[in-house]
């Protein structure tokens, strides 16, 4: 007889298989599907939720594992990683943290793309160029209308970044207290900013949210799934891996079914 301990049976807490091995909802995807989606359930039933995300199984933390996250505390290493020989990409201000909020890395640096850069200063100079013709009539609403139109968040060759415009806080101001600021005071400020527009032409911020993998097989549905329930507003998620053994897709295709919901496969 074996004096190894088997591991206790989860059962389900709630719900229409109450009392039932926690796996055997595995057989009924559309509930499966439906109680991912419930914030209660997360919420309330966090470790449960973990398990399902995961295939019904553990998160282990292997060697590998361990090896490749420590990876990420090198930031010489990480600016090799993320340039891969592009002299037209310049970044600075790596920082790395660990283990927080469902994934094993959160990244952060900001970017500048030369050349880009020189393209997107041409757009916006055309676009101080409208402003100060608004501003020039006197047609504070017009004027306000063109820097409510202005996007924050663009992708830059792969790298989804923030600008951090210095319209930010008048778009607060224009939605509030439009119908109630006196016009020549708001004319004032913005004129304040239009000089300033150039600002946007300088260093971006990027943030990726990585899962680390040593080996991929065919459990890639339960990782995509684990990444989508841990998605963040604002933040490119991304997987990265090691080996690839899956038999039931090529990776060629696995990296396209990750980038149609919008996270980056790439092997380490």
């Amino acid at each position: 007889m074996s004096n190894e301990k088997q591991k206790p049976t989860v059962v389900m807490p709630i719900g229409k298989y109450k009392g039932q091995p926690l796996s055997v909802i595995e057989l009924d995807p559309n509930y499966k599907d439906w109680l991912l989606n419930q914030s209660w359930f997360r919420d309330k039933f966090e470790n449960l939720h973990t398990l399902i995300i995961n295939n019904f199984s553990e998160v282990s933390e292997t060697p590998d594992h361990n090896a490749m996250q420590s990876l990420f505390l090198d930031e010489n290493w990480v600016e090799d990683w993320i340039l891969e020989g592009n002299t037209n990409i310049k970044i600075r201000n790596i920082n790395s943290r660990f283990e927080q909020d469902g994934f094993d890395v959160m990244l952060y640096f900001d970017i500048f793309n030369i050349e880009k850069n020189q393209k997107n200063l041409a757009a916006l100079l055309a676009l101080k160029e409208k402003l100060l013709l608004a501003l020039k009539k006197s047609d504070v609403d017009e004027l306000e209308n063109l820097i409510l139109e202005q996007k924050e968040n663009y992708l830059l060759d792969g790298y989804l970044t923030t600008i951090k415009t210095p319209f930010n806080n008048l778009k607060w101001q224009i939605k509030y207290d439009k119908d109630e600021s006196d016009k020549e005071v708001r004319k004032a400020t913005l004129e304040t900013e239009i000089n300033n527009i150039e600002y946007l032409n300088q260093w971006h911020r990027c943030s990726y949210l990585i899962e680390l993998k040593p080996c991929i097989g065919d459990d890639y549905p339960a990782i995509l799934r684990r990444i989508k329930a841990n998605y963040q507003y604002q933040s490119q998620s991304m997987l990265v891996y090691q080996q690839f053994a899956a038999s039931g897709i090529s990776e060629e295709n696995l990296i396209k079914l990750f980038k149609k919901e919008n996270i980056i496969a790439r092997r380490l």
